[in-house]
């Protein structure tokens, strides 16, 4: 799975619409991150930017959400891959309260999330608080969701884990108020 694959999924599968979300992987010294503005749908490798980790530019017009990814990468080594998403369920039941883990799955995948209040997209105060977080799964209130993964393929199963776990919480919700 790479890059172009997972922008696609994502947009495939609704976790992005529009021009809405990021990911990023980071090879060495090097960010390789979605464009901003970009349909992630119809990205292709000659698209992404790369970033060098104290934030020179090498090409293209990163992400708006650059300082966040940069942030994650300059204090977590352990970090190869953010996916930044606006999954509808996630993100909506995740900033109106916890979202609990219901299945082994989900446990599995997921061992925190944390979460943070509502700040500009965007600035550099969101990429600093979001940065000071040790989930693998933040929640963006009122944004988004970020999935940290050591692959590609890791934070990509969170996000559509943590979708799969908010729709289970919804559920729970609506049968318990009949």
């Amino acid at each position: 799975m790479n890059i172009i694959e997972v922008c696609k999924a994502l947009y495939n599968r609704k976790y992005v619409v529009g021009s809405g979300g990021n990911i990023s992987i980071r090879e060495g010294d090097r960010i390789y991150i979605t464009p901003t503005g970009s349909i992630l749908g119809f990205l292709d490798w000659n698209d992404l930017a790369i970033v060098k980790l104290n934030g020179e530019v090498v090409r293209g017009k990163p992400s708006s959400e650059l300082n966040l990814h940069l942030k994650i990468y300059q204090k977590r080594e352990d970090v190869k891959a953010i996916i930044h998403t606006h999954s509808l369920l996630s993100t909506y039941i995740g900033s109106r309260r916890e979202i609990e883990m219901k299945t082994f799955e989900g446990k599995h995948f997921i061992k925190k999330i944390s979460y943070v209040d509502f700040l500009e997209p965007g600035s550099l105060e969101l990429a600093e608080e979001v940065s000071k977080q040790d989930g693998d799964v933040i929640i963006l209130k009122d944004h988004g969701i970020v999935a940290l993964g050591k692959s590609l393929e890791e934070a990509y199963i969170k996000v559509e884990v943590l979708e799969e776990q908010a729709k289970l919480n919804l559920l729970d919700l609506l049968l318990n108020s009949l």
